[in-house]
């Protein structure tokens, strides 16, 4: 009897007989655009409605409505977009990306969304300074003075490491606004805190991130930075797709193919908007900083969606990219 495992909220599950899928497909617990599966034969993991027969073929059920078999191919990591959604996603690396488009158009929705970013941002640097002071103040040191003498101590430690949880918790929710911004759907502030269901994944990927990309600075800092581009967008797979670990760095490996020198004057382009908004009396940076804040996901639905990730629907202000945002964002 064959065999199958699937992906369920990021963890790996089975082995289980085909029949057990199509029970799990029946019962609405597989979700054909994001649960993968994987059986004897297969080059690689692929999304579960890729399969046939296995959401057609569940029993009838009153409350259920069987998902549209997609159109991604066997093997290929993209998640399939929402079926009603305006833009197909392209094969990856098969774009290249477009850098001053993306940044051009983190402006354009800087402009339109000014009152709104400068609003959420508001709350996401008032929440990061509160508890680095709260941290700094209950570890009995003086805020804004390091002392090299003093060893830090175990509630200093326990501290820091709290605020470093925090703010990967706050950036994985400052990922799920930015991708609903400029994908025309609706950002809201308690979308910075929605995003803890993701945290221990992304507390994982990011310890390994850090260590590969750290190690290969080591070597000549050529493989770091290499690194650094390949799988850099691993959290914002994490949040988009609810990936787990690896697949979240395949995902970007995936991605990011033909594009890491792109990727590469991207990140320049935006550390020169960074300074040139601080030259002005450091007011150029309520502006410079949401246009870079916007620039890496645009780049990533860019990468994902090919140049319509850049344009509005004909006439209007409404992004191509609204119809596909996947419909189990919050």
């Amino acid at each position: 009897m064959q065999t199958w495992y699937y992906s369920h909220l990021g963890e790996r599950q089975g082995p289980v007989a085909f029949d057990e899928l199509q029970a799990l497909a029946h019962r609405g617990e597989l979700d054909a655009q994001k649960d993968l599966v994987w059986t004897e034969g297969m080059a690689d993991w692929t999304p579960s409605g890729t399969v046939p027969g296995l959401f057609a073929s569940a029993p009838p059920a009153d409350d259920f409505n069987p998902y549209a078999a997609p159109s991604t191919a066997p093997g290929d990591l993209l998640a399939p977009s929402d079926s009603s959604g305006a833009l197909p996603e392209i094969a990856p690396g098969s774009q290249p990306l477009a850098v001053l488009d993306c940044l051009k158009r983190a402006m354009a929705l800087t402009w339109r969304h000014f009152g709104l970013i400068i609003g959420i941002g508001a709350i996401y640097w008032i929440a990061s300074i509160a508890l680095s002071f709260g941290a700094t103040f209950l570890g009995g040191s003086t805020p804004g003075i390091a002392s090299s003498s003093e060893e830090m101590t175990p509630l200093q430690a326990v501290l820091q490491l709290i605020s470093v949880v925090f703010s990967i918790f706050l950036n994985l929710g400052l990922i799920r606004v930015s991708l609903h911004l400029i994908s025309g759907q609706e950002a809201r502030v308690g979308q910075l805190f929605g995003e803890g269901d993701k945290l221990l994944r992304s507390l994982g990927a990011s310890l390994l991130y850090y260590l590969m990309v750290g190690l290969g600075l080591m070597l000549f800092i050529a493989p770091g930075i290499y690194v650094a581009l390949r799988f850099g967008l691993f959290q914002y797979a994490i949040v988009d797709r609810n990936l787990g670990i690896l697949e979240s760095f395949r995902y970007s490996s995936a991605l990011t193919a033909n594009n890491r020198l792109n990727l590469l004057g991207l990140g320049v382009l935006m550390a020169l908007i960074i300074l040139a908004g601080i030259l002005p009396l450091l007011l150029g940076l309520f502006f410079a900083i949401p246009v870079v804040t916007l620039a890496l996901p645009i780049a990533y639905r860019f990468l994902q969606f090919g140049p319509g990730a850049l344009q509005d629907q004909p006439g209007t202000t409404v992004p191509l990219l609204r119809g596909n945002t996947p419909p189990s964002a919050p």
